[in-house]
């Protein structure tokens, strides 16, 4: 049987719940019952799987009562581990779920619209599983699969992503993985980022590189999938004009 509720102290902004070997963190306090819904539902099957926010790792939907209808997210190993869909993980310092849950507060704090972080759990200690919980976005399509349908309205999403990246760029924050199915629109051509796994703040020589690496990436992943060239044309030319305009700044100084 397992233990009763323990609530650590306010620790990294989070509200954190310990039940044996697993840990419930939130931005905002859970209750009891909440608590044990999101348990209950760290090795259980959801309501369906989401292909637009899946990428790697597995993705299920569940309606969790007090949240609602969620995004429930598992993470599993890169590199050649990746074809064993291992989901045990080594820990140094914080979790990759704790870690996914703060970029996405951070990245919404900036007017970014990205999914709403609701909750992260995870099992063990130095070896551990961890699970990220978020909002469910009604409605989505990637720009991917937007793109081999309609190219002019994908030419018009590239023209609205273009600044969102340039903001991304400007605050020094690293997405290792911005490509067209990591963009996600709704039914209202809202334009969602999402899969902020191992994202990251980088400073100095690395943020002035950053551009490049975020172009490198998106036309590799347009190329790869064989998607429409006109959403490279796009994110290159805003990013590039972007450079140029700074360079001017800086000659002018």
């Amino acid at each position: 049987m397992l233990g009763s509720w323990q609530v650590d102290e306010f620790s990294n902004s989070y509200h954190l719940y310990r039940w044996g070997n697993v840990k419930v963190g939130s931005a905002i306090p859970l209750s009891a019952p909440v608590q044990t819904e999101l348990i209950s539902c760290l090795d259980g099957e959801g309501d369906g799987v989401s292909g637009s926010l899946a990428g790697r790792a597995p993705v299920r939907h569940k309606i969790i009562s007090g949240l609602g209808p969620v995004v429930i997210k598992g993470y599993v190993r890169g590199g050649l581990l990746r074809f064993a869909r291992s989901p045990i993980h080594m820990r140094f310092g914080r979790t990759r779920c704790e870690r996914e849950f703060d970029v996405l507060q951070k990245v919404r704090q900036l007017g970014i619209a990205a999914p709403e972080p609701l909750a992260f759990a995870w099992r063990g200690g130095r070896w551990y599983r961890a699970w990220l919980f978020t909002r469910l976005i009604e409605g989505t399509r990637t720009l991917a699969d937007i793109s081999r349908a309609d190219e002019n309205r994908a030419r018009v999403l590239a023209e609205r992503l273009a600044p969102i990246v340039e903001l991304l760029i400007l605050k020094g924050v690293f997405h290792v993985d911005l490509h067209p199915g990591n963009v996600v629109v709704d039914e209202d051509d809202k334009i969602y980022l999402v899969d902020f796994d191992k994202a990251r703040i980088v400073t100095g020589r690395e943020h002035e590189q950053l551009a490049d690496r975020y172009l490198c990436r998106w036309r590799r992943a347009v190329i790869k999938h064989n998607l429409s060239e006109v959403l490279t044309e796009v994110l290159c030319s805003s990013l590039r004009r972007r450079d140029l305009l700074r360079s001017n700044v800086r000659g002018d100084l």
